[in-house]
């Protein structure tokens, strides 16, 4: 009987701790979709969609957290985050790539401006 109740609480403690977190990191996470939405366009169309896609995931995880807080937060860490830090660290590449390009640019064009 012990072991069935302590059982039983570890589940209970387990779905608790999964629903206080859940609303936090889909909050988060439609936050990090939307920045990454607004800088979609230096990223291509094929990020677009997959944004779109997760945005549906999304969407889908809040409606079945009611039922299954812990199958979504396993679906999210399965899912979304993958692509969701797949897609940050592409744009965070070319971000760097186009810094390095306008330094390059400004460094070149201060040259030619100097007299000879």
């Amino acid at each position: 009987m012990v072991n069935a109740f302590q059982a039983a609480k570890d589940v209970v403690i387990e779905v608790d701790k999964a629903w206080n977190n859940l609303g936090l990191m889909l909050d988060k996470t439609g936050a990090r979709i939307n920045s990454l939405r607004a800088k979609a366009g230096t990223l291509g169309p094929a990020s677009r969609a997959e944004l779109d896609a997760i945005e549906r995931s999304l969407a889908g995880m809040r409606a079945q957290v009611q039922r299954d807080p812990l199958g979504v937060s396993a679906g999210f860490e399965a899912r979304i985050e993958p692509v969701l830090k797949r897609l940050e660290t592409a744009f965070e590449a070319r971000e760097r790539h186009q810094r390095r390009v306008g330094d390059g640019l400004a460094a070149a064009h201060r040259h030619f401006k100097e007299p000879a």
